[in-house]
């Protein structure tokens, strides 16, 4: 990551090797305010629906692993959320139809707690419970 960028949201055209050509990559200087990098957020998962998205964020995290911003805090469920909207504008039959997949990387404190909310929601989805 560039000298002075603390936060950044990246992506790759598709899963494969650090060769993979960028599609669409937003980064964010300093820390922004959260509406800020939601729409940034947006635009780019909009701009990969369908393919691999990958967020990439470096910066201060809470007890719980969410992500500082200058007014607030991005949990897990706030990430989720936007892509699974996204994710049902496709429709069925559309190239890419449930294809795409979501790679978060967290270098913050505690951002192990968002790889246990992500099992948990996993299991709770498929309906096995997530305690």
């Amino acid at each position: 990551m560039p000298p002075g960028v603390r936060n950044a949201v990246g992506g790759a055209l598709s899963c494969g090797t650090a060769a993979a050509p960028m599609s669409a990559y937003y980064m964010i200087a300093g820390t922004p305010k959260k509406s800020e990098f939601f729409e940034k957020t947006v635009l780019y998962l909009r701009s990969v629906q369908g393919e691999a998205a990958i967020l990439w964020y470096a910066g201060h995290g809470d007890a719980r692993g969410d992500w500082c911003m200058e007014d607030g805090k991005v949990s897990y469920l706030d990430i989720v959320d936007e892509w699974v909207k996204i994710d049902q504008e496709l429709k069925p039959g559309t190239r890419n139809y449930r294809k795409g997949t979501l790679t978060i990387v967290a270098d913050c404190c505690h951002s192990g707690q968002w790889a246990l909310d992500a099992a948990w929601h996993y299991a709770e989805m498929r309906g096995r419970g997530g305690g």
